[in-house]
């Protein structure tokens, strides 16, 4: 017996409603396009820093639980720098979950701005990774891209922190090594976030949490045992496209 016309008409509503979102996926974020360049870009290496000791103009912590041990940030000489010489390393392996070492460059603070660093994700369990922060307000407040490097699933994740509390605004899976330099980077316009990963885009976040300009810098978890060299700060031009 043929469907009542009402019956058909509301099929029709369930399958617009309902079926097509479900078709949408990550690999349809719209692509970037060039953001524009309004200064010139101030590059931070290690070679000339003293080695087996902490950098100047850094500011260093570790937020975590009241158990957790402090973060250890040295410069050591490193064979395979991508500048040759010395690298940043972030040398203590404490397993405490939810530890967040952090190291702000301690200059000016950034607003809309491209930040990039070279990285590699020496050891670590469930945590082998790295990160690019920006608009810091300080060590509890800020946004990361982290790249993990972990067996437990390559990837990267978009993070806000308030008041030292974790969350997830954004992530991408896809193969991102262990023990091998990347290059990772964050252009920050306005409330639009947009992060490479060896050149590759891979994420795009809005959000306005932090409209304000803050602090830079770099950014591991728990137990990674991670270096870093060539931080390069480029500011962009406000408003135009991440």
């Amino acid at each position: 017996m043929p469907l009542p016309n009402r019956w058909l008409a509301c099929a029709a509503l369930a399958l617009s409603t309902f079926a097509f979102p479900a078709c949408a996926s990550k690999a349809e974020r719209p692509t970037p396009t060039a953001a524009r360049i309004v200064g010139p870009a101030l590059r931070i290496g290690f070679d000339d820093a003293q080695a087996d000791a902490a950098p100047g103009g850094f500011r260093f912590a570790a937020p975590g639980p009241a158990d957790a041990k402090p973060a250890r940030w040295l410069v050591v000489a490193a064979a395979d720098a991508p500048s040759p010489g010395k690298v940043l390393i972030q040398a203590d392996s404490d397993e405490t979950n939810h530890r967040y070492p952090i190291a702000l460059h301690a200059g000016q603070t950034w607003g809309d701005v491209r930040v990039e660093v070279k990285a590699k994700a020496i050891s670590g369990g469930r945590d082998r990774s790295f990160g690019v922060v920006v608009r810091a307000k300080d060590e509890r407040n800020y946004y990361v891209a982290r790249a993990n490097t972990s067996g437990w699933g390559e990837n990267v994740r978009f993070y806000r922190f308030v008041d030292g509390v974790r969350t997830q605004l954004d992530d991408w899976d896809g193969t991102c090594a262990a023990g091998v330099w990347h290059t990772l980077s964050v252009d920050a316009v306005g409330d639009v976030f947009s992060v490479t990963l060896d050149g590759k885009p891979v994420l795009r976040v809005q959000d306005g949490t932090f409209p304000a300009p803050g602090l830079v810098g770099v950014w591991t978890k728990a137990e990674s045992v991670s270096a870093f060299d060539d931080l390069t700060i480029t500011p962009l031009a406000k408003g135009s496209p991440p």
